[in-house]
């Protein structure tokens, strides 16, 4: 069974914490692009699409392939493993899913 799961980009949070400085939005990619590899060493494929008011990714979409494992039980892996990375580099609240 392939699983696939989107998290979008929270644009308030983007807004609230680089609107007084948008210079500082490139540094969102570099974390984000940490964000991507730790899901893929994580065994997940992982795609994009870019956010181009933003020059940022808009959002994340995550996919698996795992035939034994149920839709249910995939996607809250794909949300658990999702979550845990993103706190891991400090951006928990940066998108929604």
């Amino acid at each position: 069974m392939r699983v696939k799961q989107q998290f979008d980009i929270n644009h308030s949070v983007v807004l609230d914490n680089f609107s007084d400085q948008p210079e500082r939005i490139v540094q969102i990619r570099p974390i984000v692009e940490k964000l991507l590899q730790d899901l893929r060493e994580k065994g997940y494929d992982v795609s994009f699409e870019e956010d181009y008011g933003l020059d940022t990714p808009g959002n994340i979409t995550v996919t698996t392939n795992n035939p034994a494992t149920s839709i249910l039980d995939l996607s809250l892996r794909i949300r658990d493993d999702f979550s845990k990375s993103c706190q891991s580099l400090g951006i928990d609240k940066l998108f929604e899913s």
